[in-house]
């Protein structure tokens, strides 16, 4: 074998997607053994390698920066299969499997378009204002906007799941459900949300964003799971649902800040996108609590 041929053969082995596979297929299995013990120590501990796995996943993956028609091809390939695929879940009081295959079908879009906008950057300083941005309207959206309704239906469907699901006690979950991944929840019958649509959205820019522009990734996928991490550990802490992109993007920010390099003019750009954002989200406020 030659040098050549090792090569290329080791640049398609994903070892780390292998695994995410594997442990997905591991939960999902032991979601139908009752037995299985669900003390709140096995249940972050199975979340959390979930969640570790699904970015190194995506790292794997984000060596291909999409084009515009590669991309929309498989952002429209995933968005027929994911409305397939709900529809089947919400059809079916055993959908456990059809909503594992849901969660990894969304997967596959949201990276997609990670991958695609990362591509359409020009250089690495656009990084900078594109998580900027993306935190502020994710504070909006969970607070004020689309995020909030996604939360509170969740959270209602959640509360109305009995101990044990038969055709007869089964509550159809809402659309919404599906935006966010599911991780199968070993010795029970449902599945656990971790994080949105957006959020992997913007770990797929992050992290082909660095493959593309030379920034460690192995440092970015650290500072990704410290965001992540902090977003869930103030989550707990005040015990409602919180926007994850500020934890997120501050903490790829933070970490990347030095090779984030702006012009002025494009300063100028983001402050005034920055402040329109900010106004809009002061109005939306009023009227929430004035009309």
């Amino acid at each position: 074998m030659t040098g050549v041929e090792h090569s290329n053969r080791k640049r398609h082995f994903y070892p780390y997607t292998i695994a995410w596979f594997i442990f997905y297929i591991l939960c999902l299995g032991l979601s139908q053994v009752r037995s299985f013990p669900t003390e709140t120590g096995y249940f972050f501990a199975f979340i959390a390698i979930g969640v570790i796995l699904t970015v190194l996943a995506c790292l794997e993956w984000s060596v291909h920066i999409l084009s515009r028609r590669l991309a929309l091809f498989f952002i429209t390939a995933s968005l027929a299969w994911w409305t397939a695929t709900m529809m089947l879940a919400r059809s079916d009081y055993d959908f456990r499997w059809f909503q594992a295959l849901n969660s990894i079908i969304l997967l596959v879009g949201t990276f997609a378009i990670g991958f695609w906008l990362a591509g359409e950057l020009e250089k690495s300083g656009h990084l900078l204002p594109v998580a900027i941005l993306g935190a502020l309207v994710d504070i909006w959206s969970v607070f004020m906007g689309p995020s909030k309704m996604v939360g509170q239906k969740v959270v209602e469907h959640y509360d109305k799941i009995p101990g044990v699901i038969s055709p007869e006690t089964w509550v159809q979950p809402p659309i919404v459900n599906f935006l966010l991944v599911n991780f199968p929840q070993p010795g029970t019958n449902y599945s656990t949300p971790t994080f949105g649509f957006g959020d992997w959205v913007f770990v797929g820019i992050f992290l082909a964003g660095c493959r593309k522009f030379g920034i460690p990734v192995y440092k970015t996928v650290g500072l990704v799971l410290l965001g992540m991490g902090l977003s869930i550990a103030v989550s707990l802490r005040f015990n409602m649902p919180v926007p994850a992109l500020p934890f997120i993007c501050g903490a790829f920010i933070a970490g990347n800040y030095d090779k984030l390099e702006l012009t002025q003019k494009e300063w100028k750009l983001t402050w005034t996108i920055v402040a329109a954002i900010f106004t809009l989200g002061i109005i939306s406020l009023l009227k929430t609590l004035f009309l």
